[in-house]
């Protein structure tokens, strides 16, 4: 039997009006105009498709145990239930989803968490559009993503890609 849905969930059949080759995104973050920007940039790419949006980790668990999103789109500083948590509930519920970190955090310590908990990448609020975009490509292709202000986390071992 499938879940109810969480309140506020817009449901999106898993091939998406866009197409079939669409990734269906869980868009997770605490602060609202962040939301939006990832929105607005994702949302003219027939590529992408926001199919729920989450303020803090518990609803992202909910919501990604309800809509099975291709990919998650993940906070650290999360009220409540914290980004890193959240991403092992999910991946333990949603194993075939990816989840990528974006975050304002510079750590090379909490970016190594995001990896250990299952995540296939970790990039900067503060990289730009071109970067994000390579990111979410990287990772719904398999691979890792580490973005370039992070790098020195390649010295350490990292988790093997499924590509």
């Amino acid at each position: 039997m499938q879940p109810l849905a969480p309140a506020g969930t817009r449901l999106v059949p898993p091939v998406t009006r866009r197409g079939p080759l669409t990734t269906r995104i869980l868009l997770v973050d605490d602060f609202d105009p962040w939301r939006c920007h990832v929105k607005s940039t994702l949302e003219h790419d027939a590529q992408w498709a926001i199919v729920g949006e989450a303020s803090n980790g518990t609803e992202a668990v909910e919501k990604a145990r309800f809509l099975r999103p291709d990919l998650i789109l993940l906070d650290i500083g999360l009220p409540g239930l914290n980004g890193l948590e959240a991403a092992r509930q999910i991946l333990a519920n949603t194993p075939n989803a990816s989840i990528l970190f974006v975050s304002e955090h510079r750590s090379a310590e909490i970016a190594r968490a995001a990896l250990d908990a299952g995540a296939r990448g970790f990039v900067l609020k503060s990289d730009g559009k071109q970067t994000f975009l390579a990111a979410l490509d990287a990772v719904v292709h398999g691979q890792l993503f580490i973005s370039a202000n992070l790098r020195f986390l390649l010295e350490a071992p990292l988790p093997k890609s499924s590509a």
